[in-house]
């Protein structure tokens, strides 16, 4: 049995390891708040987060423009910065912290549709040239 004083010691150690291992999480902090972010392209956003030194960066598309009738094409609609949609600039955390970035793409079927439409009219235009 410990005794009052070996007891004492050997708390003091254990919080000196368990101290220690929680600092070795690096910390790095949040770029630009969403409110700047929004509207940016999503290549740019990634950058500033990878300046800042976060490691854990994933992106999302919203495939929801229509190809040759919008220019929005990548860009930031939302960030999400280990949950919190609604962070602020300068917050401290861990830099493995996941960050999901969401911006707006092209849908498939647009495409798909300029790529015929743009075929129906070389074979236009080639038909011409025969006549």
């Amino acid at each position: 049995m410990l005794t009052k004083t070996g007891r004492i010691i050997a708390i003091i150690m254990l919080s000196v390891l368990l101290t220690a291992c929680g600092a070795n999480k690096e910390m790095v902090e949040t770029p630009a708040g969403i409110h700047l972010e929004r509207g940016r392209n999503y290549k740019e956003v990634i950058e500033d987060f990878e300046d800042k030194g976060f490691t854990n960066i994933k992106t999302e598309t919203i495939p929801d423009l229509v190809y040759g009738k919008s220019f929005r094409n990548g860009e930031v609609e939302q960030i999400s910065v280990g949950g919190d949609t609604s962070y602020d600039t300068g917050v401290r955390v861990p830099a493995d912290t996941e960050v999901i970035i969401r911006y707006h793409t092209y849908s498939q079927k647009s495409i798909d549709d300029a790529e015929a439409k743009e075929k129906e009219k070389a074979a236009a235009d080639e038909e011409s040239k025969e006549e």
